[in-house]
């Protein structure tokens, strides 16, 4: 089956080539996904739009190449380090884009006999330099060709080489997991930590994610086969000295998870905790949560209070939760900023900004979700703070509360039974789940009761269509054989149940 998405836009700025005029081609798809079985032959197509004079056009095969960061680097394709790039056949290399004339980048991909797991391939589209004096950007749009190849007995499997607690530029406590994909699959991933002190207590759950993915709202991050990725977290709460427990929580393949859980000792010289200092702004909601029915409006007030001390440029931009989210607040619904989003604001002084949501007389029953981001320049241009409040508009009516319950695993360490469980929000709005584990032995009686919740211990939002992790230990379970009922409850509701049998 052939899937075209419009998906992590990949367009690389170069270095200042000598060209004409600044060429601006606008090209879909970006990505273009094939699900296809061992010898099958496929047709794409890339679609580029008129351009005001006629321009030659370069197409090329290239392999990507994921960084520890999660960035991507682009080298000419070479069949002896990526097979794939064999399978794909251009048409053509060089093509006239004509003013007033769609052009297409047509070719194939044959896949062998003997292909399994999943490839990348990159097709390198550009305008061709002009020998030219003048001086300009040139711009190179890469269309990825994601090929998936499914084969039986082909899984997904993952390996964390390194969980570590280590010191950053400024002697700061980070968080890593240095994680490899072991299988020939690409699989969405996701990284949380916790952090416990020497009684057991929840310090702080912290959030790990390649460094590239931290300029974004999203919070998952494809891995490619047989590749590493690096997710790092910055601890924010003190830690004085002494010991500590470290559980990571390493999501992957939709459903599947890894966990690994470490000890350390934190002396008083290890890290740096700087003086807690005065937030630059106040932001007087920490969301902005809009309802309606379909054809009616709703506003909120935003107000925002200078408190650095100097005058700084506040802008505020909406951001989608990730490109082509199912349930976008600015798809569904029309999100608007009254006046001005970007303006000045004065040491001391407050700015209220009205923000409004306009329900569509056709919109769906659910809740659509987003962010607001607000930056804080100071009149040199430096970021001197940033914010991103969550956007919420639910369309009144009867929500569909559904979840799935994706992984359920038991771990003895030592003492202590860890219970964790992935769940998918099946549903159309937001849910704040919470889990139980009825532990009971072969005779069927109950042994303890297990509460089950996020990694930080509270009920953590879901939002529709994402995966979440709910866990809880215990220390009051023998070793041996025992019957596990586990439950998944929300909005006075059971979501979803599992009975399995085991020892722990």
């Amino acid at each position: 089956m052939l899937r075209i998405m419009g998906f992590t836009i990949v367009v690389l700025i170069l270095l200042f080539c000598f060209s004409g005029d600044v060429l601006a081609i606008g090209l879909r798809p970006l990505v273009i996904e094939m699900d296809l079985e061992p010898g099958a032959v496929k047709d794409f197509a890339i679609l580029l739009s008129p351009e005001e004079t006629k321009t030659l056009i370069n197409a090329s095969l290239y392999q990507p190449l994921q960084q520890l960061d999660g960035g991507l680097v682009f080298e000419e394709g070479d069949p002896l380090r990526n097979p794939a790039i064999n399978w794909v056949e251009l048409d053509e290399n060089k093509l006239l884009l004509i003013p007033g004339e769609e052009l297409k980048v047509t070719g194939r991909v044959r896949v062998p006999f003997d292909a399994r797991g999943s490839h990348m391939v990159t097709i390198m589209v550009e305008p061709e330099i002009q020998q030219d004096a003048e001086i300009a950007i040139h711009f190179r749009f890469a269309v990825r060709l994601r090929i998936k190849v499914e084969r039986p007995g082909l899984r997904p499997t993952a390996e964390v080489e390194e969980f570590t607690l280590t010191a950053g530029e400024e002697k700061e406590p980070v968080l890593q997991a240095l994680v490899r994909n072991t299988s020939a699959l690409d699989y969405p991933t996701a990284a949380e930590a916790t952090v416990r002190d020497g009684q057991g207590r929840l310090v702080e759950r912290v959030e790990l994610r390649p460094e590239k993915l931290w300029d974004h709202a999203q919070q998952d991050i494809l891995m490619y086969p047989f590749s590493k990725l690096l997710y790092i977290g910055t601890v924010r709460k003190y830690l004085p000295p002494g010991e500590y427990q470290l559980r990571l929580f390493f999501r992957y393949a939709a459903g599947k998870q890894l966990i690994v859980t470490k000890t350390v000792e934190i002396g008083a010289e290890d890290f740096s905790f700087p003086e807690t200092q005065k937030t630059a702004l106040q932001v007087s909601l920490d969301e902005l949560s809009f309802a309606g029915r379909p054809g009616t409006v709703s506003s909120r007030a935003l107000t925002i209070k200078n408190t650095s001390g100097e005058a700084c440029v506040l802008c505020l931009t909406p951001v989608n939760l990730e490109y082509g989210y199912a349930y976008s607040i600015f798809e569904h619904t029309e999100f608007t900023i009254r006046g001005d989003n970007q303006f000045l604001l004065e040491p001391g002084k407050k700015k209220t900004v009205i923000t409004t949501v306009h329900f569509p007389r056709d919109a769906q029953i659910q809740g659509n979700y987003g962010f607001l981001r607000v930056d804080a320049f100071k009149l040199d241009g430096e970021l001197l703070y940033e914010q991103m409040i969550p956007l919420e508009a639910v369309v009144a009516g009867d929500h569909q509360y559904t979840a799935e319950m994706l992984n359920f695993t038991s771990e003895r360490l030592g003492e202590e039974v860890l219970f964790s469980l992935v769940l998918k929000n099946t549903g159309n709005i937001k849910i704040f789940p919470s889990g139980r584990v009825v532990v009971k032995d072969p005779e069927g009686r109950t042994v303890t009761i297990v509460e089950l919740s996020g990694a930080g211990e509270e009920k953590t939002p879901v939002l529709p269509g994402k995966l979440s992790t709910l866990q809880g230990t215990s220390l009051r379970i023998p070793p041996g054989d025992y019957q596990m009922e586990v439950s998944i409850q929300a909005e006075k509701k059971e979501l979803a149940a599992l009975t399995m049998a085991g020892p722990l």
